[in-house]
């Protein structure tokens, strides 16, 4: 069942330099997300998990407590987009724009940067029942990095991925979608998490390069080594 209804999705009308007056000064310098941008992001096709929003409440509850939770629902509902959190289905679809307004709204409250944002993704894993189950049959970071796209298909509806294994480096390929920049580090903190827990120690692991290719660029890189 889609639920683009349950969340409101579409049903206000929205102005976007309200949206950009909500993100945190430090957070607009940052991440540089201009008007047309949101635009495109939240009209675009594609649909995510209710567990990636599952593991934004969870990570939020346990590190900043109910309350800050209770702050980052209230700024989703001045974007125009309320997301309440505990109505998220986990395994039912969502808005893919969505992924974007929560963690613009976590952004504002906290007033967050790109380190914050890494650890958030590389906690997120540990909270995922997808990633849980998904490691029962990932025996190996070989078996993980080669069936990465069945992993990203669990969690969402566009995008296509691939990865390498060369020594002790993950090369990781994201194409097919965009990818705005405030979703970025996020990103590279989470398939440092999920390698992680294959390998039982995400500390031995560095994000030593990537690549963020904003519109014409062939794919997003990641590169990761331990």
């Amino acid at each position: 069942m889609r639920n683009a209804d349950k969340l409101s999705w579409g049903s206000t009308s929205v102005s976007f330099d309200r949206i950009l007056s909500c993100v945190s000064e430090r957070g607009t310098e940052m991440y540089a997300i201009s008007k047309e941008e949101i635009n495109e992001i939240v009209s675009n096709d594609g649909e995510a998990r209710g567990i990636l929003l599952y593991t934004d409440a969870e990570y939020i509850r346990r590190h900043e407590g109910e309350k800050t939770l209770r702050r980052v629902e209230e700024a989703t509902e001045e974007m125009g987009y309320p997301i309440d959190y505990g109505k998220v289905k986990l395994m039912d679809w969502y808005p893919i724009g969505l992924r974007l307004i929560s963690l613009l709204a976590i952004t504002k409250v906290l007033n967050w940067d790109d380190e914050q944002l890494k650890e958030m993704g590389r906690s997120a894993p540990k909270y995922s029942i997808i990633t849980k189950l998904m490691l029962r049959y990932f025996v190996s970071l070989g078996t993980l990095v080669e069936r990465v796209q069945t992993y990203w298909d669990k969690n969402y509806t566009v995008g296509s991925i691939t990865g390498s294994l060369i020594d002790k480096s993950v090369f990781i390929c994201l194409k097919s979608c965009h990818i705005p920049r405030l979703l970025f580090p996020y990103l590279e903190g989470y398939f440092v998490g999920a390698m992680g827990l294959v390998i039982g120690n995400h500390k031995q692991i560095r994000l030593e390069e990537t690549k963020w290719m904003h519109r014409d660029g062939r794919c997003h890189e990641f590169v990761l080594r331990w």
